[in-house]
């Protein structure tokens, strides 16, 4: 998988194009995760799939395999929160 976009402490988020459409596709690897974190990201999981608005990115699909949970959003391009928030705070 190419297109890294982001990582973070336990994802990596890439672009991911699907019948011409362009998404981001996190990947979560189960290798190392705590368990406490499989549960609180399967509830995250839920809640996000079942919000629509606007203002949120939305959840498409999870897919989940031995080795690890893959979430498919919307893609956001732009600047990244990280870069964002310092400028013009919360």
């Amino acid at each position: 998988m190419n297109n890294l976009i982001g990582r973070g402490a336990f994802s990596c988020v890439y672009k991911y194009q699907e019948n011409g459409h362009w998404y981001a596709r996190k990947v979560i690897p189960l290798k190392d995760l705590p368990e406490s974190m499989l549960v609180s990201t399967q509830r995250e999981i839920e809640i996000s799939q079942s919000l629509v608005h606007p203002n949120i990115v939305r959840v498409h699909r999870c897919e989940r395999t031995e080795e690890t949970i893959e979430i498919i959003m919307d893609l956001v391009e732009g600047t990244s929160l990280e870069k964002f928030i310092p400028k013009v705070g919360l």
